[in-house]
């Protein structure tokens, strides 16, 4: 009982930072198309690879997919709209996500299965 009320106490400060987060992207969306004529997608490919030292991992599942990637390589940002990505995101998201977020859970003890014995 003491998980499920701890569990419900969390959920308004994620739905806090979810809406945040989407009110971010839809005023980068706007940025994006009033100034650039690009998706909000190729705005943050081009926004992250010019901050340097970053590698850009592009998935697809279908070759449409990969349609973004030629608008992001096309695309410069310049001093004044990277000003304005970083004030954007600066206002909006207060609890960036951090890298730990994307990792998997660690193993306990004795969960280690090898692809082998799932056959």
């Amino acid at each position: 009982m003491a998980a499920a009320v701890g569990a419900r106490s969390r959920a308004p400060a994620r739905t806090r930072s979810c809406t945040a987060r989407l009110a971010a992207v839809r005023q980068l969306d706007t940025l994006a198309r009033e100034r650039r004529g690009k998706t909000v997608l190729a705005l943050a490919g081009r926004w992250l690879l010019d901050r340097g030292n970053v590698i850009a991992l592009w998935g697809a599942r279908r070759p449409d997919r990969l349609t973004p990637v030629s608008e992001v390589m096309g695309l410069g940002l310049g001093d004044e709209a990277m000003r304005d990505l970083d004030r954007i995101l600066a206002e909006r998201i207060k609890d960036p996500v951090l890298p730990e977020f994307m990792a998997p859970p660690p193993k306990r003890a004795g969960e280690a299965v090898s692809s082998a014995k799932k056959r």
